[in-house]
């Protein structure tokens, strides 16, 4: 009887199993009948949701290949084909710094001071004021910047995107614009080369070198510092200031000045044997941005300016070396001086070219920049001597692998026979004078960074500053400025 129901219950066993391997393998056709549907669903790129699809499967029917297969493809052709054709990015910067100025006591307190008085745009009434000081010699400063961009690739030697960078701060930028972006721009690259359109650096700006594209921490001699010497040059006993007779920025006139970001027509040629070359068209160098801006009242400025140039860069076993060769030419507007008065100024015309050298981790760059008699009065006094501006920089850099670095940079400027907008009376009363003069400037900046983890950078910068002057009534500013910040990009 044992034997019997030992006998009877292996049977029943057997048949069991029988039947859930028949189901198990019954559930798995269908799964893969199923799974070769959405192949094909997806070949039709319908929508494809995976809740409307999924059907439970025993656990060891979920290992079979067929069905892992054929989910992995659909994702991978839809993401591969995703990142081909379209990429955005939004990034953006803030760099929180703490600075000090040591300048001369005429230019520090300006609220105390008549011959800065000129400078406040607060009102008259606050001018009165004995015994205030309205210009910080120290303070914690931010600045922050917000960017987008977005590429679309057509092939592999076609793509067009555009940039987005806005300014992020809760006051105007350092250089005291309140505008909204500091580049708005599309672009396309073809075999044929890159075409930019819109409001961005022009060619004299990205192909060309010099100390001050060497600079660690803010920038040297190109950097941060400028903003914190608002004074620079005063008449004795005036309010009028001789501020735009001194070249202070290592560029050319039209990239020199706030308009470099204007409005353009940008074309680079593709590298051939480390050459490329460059050209930018601005219509009007006043204008960046939209009609408001076109329609404006116009004080002075350039137009129909091209700016070429032309860079070659290469590698000789360890040593690197780079060239480049810059110009610009272009019309000038009159300058407004009041209501009934307007200047005319000669044409625009300069040139610049700079040099790098690196080996290992060491980096030496300089450059020579010649303006000419670009933006000069047209007409001066028949005894007025030859017009001149120039500068030259160099520059020292260390780079301690990926983690940071130290540099040292130096300019040097003189200018004649510019014409000051804002001492027209001074100029206009003592034109010989003036003329003969010759107005140098003069800065040396150190400057280490170190990046303490991926995209945050503190550093610390010391830029010294000079102007001189050979006119004996007018009073000119020196000192130094002391920078230390954290620096944090994604």
């Amino acid at each position: 009887m044992m034997v019997k129901n030992l006998f009877l219950s292996t049977i029943l066993t057997a048949a069991v199993s029988l039947s859930f391997t028949a189901s198990a393998e019954e559930v798995v056709k269908k799964s893969m009948t199923k799974t070769t549907n959405y192949k094909k669903v997806a070949q039709k790129d319908d929508a494809y949701s995976p809740k409307q699809h999924q059907t439970p499967l025993p656990a060891q029917t979920q290992t079979k290949p067929e069905t892992m297969v054929v989910f992995a493809e659909v994702t991978e052709q839809k993401q591969h084909r995703q990142d081909d054709s379209l990429s955005v990015k939004i990034g953006g910067k803030v760099d929180v710094q703490y600075g000090f100025i040591s300048q001369k006591d005429f230019f520090k307190n300006p609220s105390n001071n008549e011959n800065l008085r000129q400078y406040e745009d607060i009102g008259s009434e606050y001018m009165s004021t004995a015994g205030k000081t309205f210009a910080n010699q120290d303070a914690m400063v931010s600045n922050g910047e917000l960017s987008i961009q977005a590429e679309k690739k057509v092939d592999e030697c076609q793509k067009y995107g555009l940039e987005i960078v806005t300014n992020a701060n809760t006051s105007p930028a350092s250089s005291g614009s309140a505008n909204l972006a500091s580049k708005v721009y599309i672009y396309m690259e073809n075999p044929a080369g890159r075409f930019e359109l819109g409001a961005n650096d022009g060619v004299n700006s990205t192909l060309s070198f010099s100390g001050a594209k060497i600079a660690k921490a803010t920038g040297g001699i190109d950097g941060d510092y400028s903003g914190w010497v608002p004074y620079v040059a005063v008449v004795d006993k005036t309010n009028l200031s001789l501020q735009d007779t001194y070249l202070t920025a290592p560029a050319l006139p039209y990239s020199a000045y706030n308009q470099k970001k204007a409005n353009k027509i940008t074309y680079y040629t593709p590298t051939y044997n480390g050459f490329k070359a460059g050209l930018s068209y601005i219509r009007d160098a006043t204008v960046q941005g939209t009609i408001y801006e076109a329609l404006s009242f116009k004080g002075s400025g350039f137009k129909n300016v091209f700016e070429a140039g032309v860079s070659y860069e290469n590698t000789f076993n360890s040593i690197s070396l780079g060239l480049s060769l810059n110009g610009q030419i272009g019309e000038t507007r009159p300058a407004f001086v009041n209501d009934t008065t307007t200047q005319d100024l000669k044409k625009l015309g300069s040139w610049e070219v700079g040099g790098q050298v690196s080996y290992e981790s060491f980096t030496l760059a300089a450059s020579y920049g010649d303006w000419d008699k670009s933006g000069t009065i047209k007409t001066p006094p028949a005894d007025t001597p030859s017009r001149k501006a120039n500068f030259w920089t160099a520059g020292l850099a260390y780079d301690y692998q990926d983690k940071g670095g130290m540099s040292v940079t130096y300019m040097h400027s003189e200018r004649r026979g510019a014409f000051a907008l804002s001492s027209y009376q001074y100029t206009s009363a003592n034109q010989a004078t003036f003329d003969a003069a010759t107005q140098k400037y003069e800065a040396l900046s150190v400057g280490a960074e170190y990046k303490l983890m991926e995209g945050l950078m503190p550093y610390a910068e010391v830029t010294s500053f000079k102007y001189k002057t050979p006119l004996a009534d007018v009073h000119v500013n020196d000192g130094s400025v002391i920078l230390a910040g954290v620096k944090l990009n994604f």
